[in-house]
């Protein structure tokens, strides 16, 4: 009898455990989910305005000429891409604010915004992001559809 009352717990404890690991996991893939339903869309340059987030596309010698600058510049490059918002646009240049995210003290999270000088003949592409309504209607169908389905499973 003692056995089987020890067994009974063991289950149950484990039981547990597991419904709380997929809860944190279902909510993780929710998350990252949501983020998957926006898409970047091509536009030219023209028609940016100023304190548009953008993703940025440089050419190879906007690259070389920006990793032989400061250190402070060369980080803001990831591969040929930048990311940021639009802060000047002129007929020949595009100035982007780019965030740098860093601890401070190892205490508090600061975001710092560097600006980027780029010529118009830096840049092969520049992309918005823009939500994506029909895939975004999906996930949310899909996702509904299994809250339904972990409740009547827990019912």
């Amino acid at each position: 009898m003692d056995v089987r009352v020890f067994g009974t717990a063991a289950r149950v404890g484990g039981l547990r455990e597991w419904r709380g690991g997929r809860g944190l996991m279902v909510a993780a893939a929710f998350v990252s989910v949501l983020t998957g339903c926006f898409r970047y869309t091509p536009v030219p340059l023209a028609q940016l305005s100023s304190g548009t987030p953008v993703r940025v596309e440089l050419t190879a010698v906007a690259v070389d000429r920006l990793r032989a600058g400061p250190d402070s510049v060369a980080r803001l490059v990831d591969g040929f891409r930048v990311r940021g918002d639009v802060s000047r646009l002129t007929t020949d240049s595009l100035m982007l604010s780019v965030p740098v995210s860093y601890m401070e003290a190892n205490v508090r999270h600061r975001t710092r915004l560097y600006d980027l000088p780029l010529y118009r003949t830096d840049v092969r592409s520049a992309a918005v992001r823009k939500l994506d309504r029909k895939r975004t209607t999906w996930v949310a169908l899909g996702f509904g559809a299994a809250t339904v389905a972990a409740v009547a499973f827990v019912l």
